[in-house]
């Protein structure tokens, strides 16, 4: 079975015979797919920013009756995402770690509105559009994924270790 402690095994074994070269190619592909997938979220926000205000009232009840503001934070959020989706696949290196960083923020932030969702049983506003069915496990199962990809980009590698420890 893959599943068995010597299936795991060989996998880690596989994984740590991959070349530097390979795992940055890895790197650059976990960017590009997460920096679209947030772009694309920033976009539709930006496109009806009415619509993420009104999942932002109803995830906290204090935005309620300040469209205003909820208005304003919906765009400061796509304004974030949008920024960070274009740093997270053109930069790399020292400002490349800190958009990456500022993405895992962003992901970890949306698993965490995911889970109020849940839990107040509120449509996901995903991408710009509000839902007709209340979020989920589907839901934050991609949350999940947006985080792990995310947590992979902060992750340093061997390489990234030996160069700080030879650094000091």
């Amino acid at each position: 079975s893959p599943h068995s402690a010597r299936g795991f095994a060989t996998l880690y074994a596989t994984i740590g015979t991959v070349s530097a070269p390979v795992w940055t190619q890895i790197d650059a592909g976990v960017a590009l797919a997460l920096g679209a997938i947030v772009e694309t979220a920033a976009i539709r926000k930006l496109q009806r920013p009415r619509v993420f205000a009104l999942t932002l009232e109803r995830l906290e009840p204090g935005l309620v009756g300040k469209r205003r503001v909820a208005i304003r934070l919906a765009v400061a959020v796509a304004a974030y995402e949008a920024v960070v989706g274009a740093g997270v696949v053109v930069l790399r290196g020292s400002a490349g770690f800190v958009f990456a960083c500022a993405l895992l923020v962003a992901c970890a932030g949306f698993l965490a509105a995911l889970a109020r969702a849940v839990q107040q049983s509120i449509p996901c506003g995903c991408f710009g559009r509000l839902g007709q069915t209340a979020a989920g496990g589907r839901e934050v199962g991609r949350g999940v994924v947006l985080v792990a990809g995310a947590a992979f980009l902060v992750i340093p590698s061997e390489d990234d270790i030996v160069a700080a420890a030879d650094a000091l």
